[in-house]
C-alpha cells in the first residue's frame, strides 16, 4: 500500500487588511505581515478500493491533545477534494481516499491550522496523483479558505515561508504576492483555552472589516517602504502593537486580559529586555517573540515563561519560527 506523508507548519498574522470584495476567490485575501512556524499539521494519505463511481473520503482528524475532531475540520478536506475533482485532477475510479490528520497546535486561535491542514492534504494529493501544476495545491487551498471564510492570507504566507510581508492579496503565485526573510528562532505561543474565535466572525462583519482594514493598510504602507529583511523585525513588532490598538481588536476584554497577564509575567521574570508579546490575529492568543532575532532568549528562559503562564491557568507551548 502506497502511503504519502506530508507536514505543513502554521502561520501567525500580526497585522492585516481585508480584501474580500472580488467575485473571484483567487483575488480575495489580505495584505499584512506575520510569521510561519514549524509546528502545524501532518497528514498520512492512502487509498483503498471503494464502491465504484466518484471517489469518497474517509477522514480522521486529531487535535493537538490527540482527541478526534469532527465537523468543520473534516468539511474543509471534503471541499478540497471536490474542488480538485471539478478541475479533473482526481480520477473517477471509485477509490476511497483515506486521510489521517494530526493537528499540532490548537484550532481557532490564530495559528493558521486551517490553512496548514489544507496545504498538507493538498500536497499529499498532488504527490499521490502526480499533479503536473506545482501551484495547484496552494491555489485550490486558498479558494477553499475563502469559500469557508476561514482565512485570508495564510496560504499566501505559507507559500513564501519565514517572516512575510503580504503586498498583494490573492492566491499564490499570482495575483497574491509576498516577500519574506527567515526567522529561525524559538518563541512561545500562549492562549486562553476556554476562549476561541472564528475568523469568519470578524472578516465577514462590516464594522470589524472597516476598522481592521484602515489600521492594516496604514501599517502595510509603512512596512512596504524600502527592502524587507531581518533589520525590519523590531519595526514589525512596533507596527503589530499599533495595529492591535487602532483596529480595536485589543479592546475586546479577553484579548486585553491575556496580553496584560503575559506582560506582567515577562516583567516578573525580568526578561522584558529580550522578549516582546504580540497578539495573534484573530485568536485569543499571544506570541512571545525575541526583541532581537540575532540575540534570541535562551530556551531555559522561554520554558520558564511557559511554566509561569501555565501556573496561571493559560496554555502555552514552545514553537520555532521558520
Amino acid at each position: 500500500m502506497r502511503v504519502i506523508e506530508k507536514q505543513v507548519g502554521g502561520h501567525i498574522t500580526l497585522l492585516f487588511s481585508i480584501h474580500s470584495d472580488s467575485h473571484r476567490l483567487t483575488r480575495q485575501g489580505s495584505r499584512g505581515a506575520g510569521f510561519c512556524v514549524k509546528e502545524g499539521v501532518s497528514v498520512k494519505l492512502w487509498s483503498v478500493e471503494g464502491d465504484g463511481g466518484k471517489p469518497t473520503l474517509s477522514c480522521k482528524v486529531l487535535d493537538f491533545n490527540g482527541k478526534v475532531i469532527s465537523g468543520n475540520s473534516i468539511e474543509q478536506y471534503e471541499m478540497l477534494l471536490k474542488e480538485l475533482e471539478m478541475v479533473g485532477l482526481i480520477p473517477q475510479n471509485g477509490q476511497q481516499i483515506v486521510l489521517e490528520v494530526q493537528v499540532h497546535l490548537p484550532v481557532s486561535q490564530g495559528f493558521g491550522m486551517s490553512a496548514a491542514g489544507l496545504l498538507a492534504v493538498g500536497n499529499a494529493l498532488a504527490e499521490y496523483y502526480e499533479f503536473e501544476d506545482e501551484h495547484i495545491s496552494s491555489r485550490v487551498s486558498h479558494r477553499v479558505e475563502r469559500r469557508r471564510s476561514s482565512g485570508l492570507g495564510d496560504i499566501l504566507a505559507l507559500d513564501v515561508g519565514g517572516v512575510e510581508l503580504r503586498l498583494d492579496p490573492g492566491a499564490p503565485p499570482e495575483p497574491g504576492h509576498a516577500v519574506s526573510f527567515p526567522g529561525e528562532c524559538q518563541a512561545v505561543l500562549v492562549w486562553a483555552q476556554e476562549e476561541n474565535r472564528h475568523t469568519k466572525g470578524y472578516i465577514d462583519d462590516e464594522n470589524w472589516k472597516k476598522m481592521i482594514t484602515i489600521a492594516g493598510e496604514e501599517a502595510v504602507s509603512r512596512l512596504s517602504e524600502g527592502t524587507w529583511g531581518s533589520h525590519r523585525w523590531q519595526e514589525l513588532l512596533d507596527e503589530a502593537e499599533d495595529f492591535a490598538i487602532k483596529s480595536e481588536l485589543l479592546s475586546e476584554s479577553h484579548r486585553a486580559e491575556l496580553l496584560e497577564s503575559v506582560k506582567g509575567t515577562i516583567c516578573e521574570l525580568g526578561v522584558e529586555d529580550v522578549v516582546r508579546p504580540a497578539l495573534c490575529m484573530l485568536g485569543t492568543s499571544v506570541a512571545i517573540l525575541p526583541c532581537d532575532l540575532e540575540h534570541p532568549p535562551s530556551e531555559v528562559r522561554l520554558l520558564g515563561l511557559i511554566d509561569a503562564l501555565v501556573a496561571q491557568g493559560y496554555s502555552a507551548t514552545l514553537t520555532h519560527l521558520q
